[in-house]
């Protein structure tokens, strides 16, 4: 998709540029295998997502999105044998994508470096 069409679809969608979009990517790790390790790695990407949007906009503008994030939580599957996430959301909609995706082994990335 080009940028013509991007900013065609925004134009459509009606959606203003400056409200707030959430994108999180989470690649899985061993840790999410447990329903504690699961939770402590998703909360931990969207306390710092939350963190960033405070940031760069007013509460008043942040609240519904934040709201609509906390609500696709609770319905996050952590028995997706070994998927990582995807959390789209926008003023919108809201998807969740499950997907075969990994990080490559931690000594393997120290020995590039």
């Amino acid at each position: 998709m080009n940028l013509e069409n991007i900013n065609r679809a925004d134009q459509e969608s009606n959606i203003p540029h400056n409200l707030p979009r959430i994108s999180i990517i989470i690649p899985f790790v061993q840790k999410m295998n447990t329903k504690t390790g699961f939770d402590y790695i998703v909360n931990a990407a969207v306390d710092n997502t939350e963190k960033e949007l405070m940031k760069n906009y007013t509460e008043n503008t942040v609240v519904q999105v934040v709201k609509k994030l906390h609500q696709v939580l609770q319905s996050l599957n952590y028995k997706t044998h070994n998927k990582s996430i995807g959390i789209f959301i926008s003023p919108l909609t809201e998807k969740v994508y499950y997907f075969d995706y990994t990080t490559p082994a931690e000594s393997n990335y120290k020995e590039a470096i």
